[in-house]
């Protein structure tokens, strides 16, 4: 399992979990589904500072992103674009996205997760990130760390309240949690709860539009 750009940790044990039970699946270029959005994507620029490019990394980037930072912006066209390489590449390898489609989440951005069929693991995995390298990043941790700041502390609040009573409605108790250990890893450790933090997510992105959040 390869992840690109997520809102928790949460992200990699649930594709990895994915990943250990994969099936097949088609390689064409995927659909996208998109919560509501109050600007459309087209009109989204990313303005980028010689500081967070050298954060990123971006010195070190292959042609295409490199190309794509070289005006020190990122427009939704130009990262969109970039998304669809990469995913078109990684099918090519049999790693496909654990959504089935790309989803756009609430700060206009796409959280990548990667699933595949344990026997191709080898092959699935070196092509997501070989094909990350080539096409996304850092483009995708740039566009997300601009974008996040667009959700507000209420919002993710209301999403977190939403999200462990949808835990507990899963018939996780996290009262009798040990506090010495993340709660989210703990859940996932409970019997059925990484399935419970599955359709919590899924929740949460059906009506806040964060994806993978972790609480």
């Amino acid at each position: 399992m390869r992840s690109f750009g997520s809102w928790s940790p949460v992200l990699g044990v649930v594709a990895l979990i994915a990943a250990l039970a994969g099936c097949g699946g088609d390689s064409t270029t995927p659909k996208t589904i998109s919560p509501q959005a109050t600007t459309s994507g087209s009109e989204l620029v990313v303005e980028l500072t010689d500081e967070q490019l050298a954060q990123a990394g971006a010195d070190s980037a292959e042609p295409y992103p490199a190309e794509i930072l070289a005006d020190k912006r990122i427009t939704f066209a130009e990262y969109e674009v970039a998304v669809l390489k990469m995913v078109a590449c990684a099918a090519e390898g049999k790693a496909r996205l654990a959504t089935g489609a790309l989803r756009l989440d609430a700060t206009q951005s796409y959280n990548l997760a990667f699933v595949w069929d344990p026997r191709d693991y080898d092959l699935a995995s070196k092509a997501v990130d070989d094909c990350g390298r080539m096409y996304l990043y850092p483009v995708q941790e740039l566009w997300t760390w601009n974008r996040d700041s667009v959700i507000p502390e209420s919002t993710i609040s209301a999403a977190a309240r939403v999200f462990w009573e949808c835990i507990e409605e899963q018939g996780i108790d996290i009262e009798d949690r040990p506090h010495h250990v993340s709660t989210t890893g703990w859940v996932f450790g409970e019997p059925a709860g990484a399935t419970a933090v599955t359709a919590c997510q899924e929740r949460i992105f059906q009506e806040f539009g964060l994806e993978h959040f972790g609480g």
